[in-house]
């Protein structure tokens, strides 16, 4: 489980992601928690699929057709892509604890939110990673387990995300109530990866396709790709639509202490 030294208290690990972009309908943070051996059995079975395939990574929005990059060098069809999906999502399924995806209208977050709180989160992926980890800590809280939490590298919210992880765990109180460990960025390629982050990426590329499918000019219902990957009962989707925000709002200011968010 990778336990700290009093052998009590696991420290796992929360491998995410972003999708999306500010300029786009929404945008999501998302990824898997699970212990150590959780992960090192996923690193083996990935590991093993990626050779299989003779890709360098699985980058879930090269994987839809027409298919873009190593996929389409490799021809792939929708005959060989469905069931690769399928065994992809096992792997993470049976190698992960819980999924926790957070996204959000950017023009709702825009147009909404306090400017105190868009400058203390850096924008709307600041707000996703705080809403995961808020998420997760209610998981691992009562277990009295901590979290290391590890993004890709170079990513469009990298900034963001450090700065929405960043703001709590400077506070004591807070490191402690959302069980921060500490947190790190990571790349998703190239030889040094974390082969991890690319479980992170397919969760997070289906939190932002479900929101795009909501409010886009188009309306879908689930896709196919989505039903197989996510467990209803252990991964916890969550959108951010404007009513959401609002109720949000009108909960924090009926506490005093955060009146200083809205001045």
């Amino acid at each position: 489980l990778g336990l700290s030294g009093n052998g009590r208290v696991a420290i796992l690990t929360f491998y995410g992601d972003a999708s999306g972009k500010a300029n786009k309908t929404n945008v999501a943070v998302a990824g898997y928690l699970a212990s150590a051996s959780q992960w090192s059995r996923f690193q083996e079975k990935w590991s093993e699929m990626l050779a299989k395939e003779g890709v360098s990574f699985f980058r879930r929005s090269q994987m839809e057709p027409p298919f873009f990059g190593e996929f389409r060098e490799n021809n792939w069809t929708k005959e060989h892509q469905v069931p690769t999906l399928h065994r992809l999502h096992t792997i993470i399924k049976n190698c992960t604890m819980r999924g926790n995806g957070q996204s959000v209208k950017n023009s709702a977050f825009s147009q909404l939110m306090p400017p105190k709180i868009k400058q203390a989160l850096g924008g709307p992926y600041g707000w996703c990673v705080q809403a995961c980890i808020t998420q997760l800590a209610h998981v691992v809280g009562p277990r009295g387990d901590y979290i290391h939490y590890v993004f890709e590298a170079g990513d469009d919210g990298q900034n963001d995300i450090n700065k929405g992880i960043e703001q709590l765990f400077a506070n004591k109180n807070d490191r402690e109530k959302f069980r921060i460990a500490s947190w790190s960025f990571a790349p998703k390629t190239r030889p040094t990866a974390l082969v991890q982050l690319q479980a992170a990426d397919f969760l997070a590329y289906e939190s932002f396709k479900r929101v795009d499918n909501v409010i886009g000019v188009t309306k879908r219902q689930q896709r196919f790709s989505a039903t197989d990957l996510v467990r209803p009962s252990r991964d916890h989707l969550f959108f951010w639509q404007d009513r959401d925000i609002i109720k949000w709002i009108n909960t924090a200011l009926s506490h005093p202490e955060n009146e200083w968010w809205f001045s």
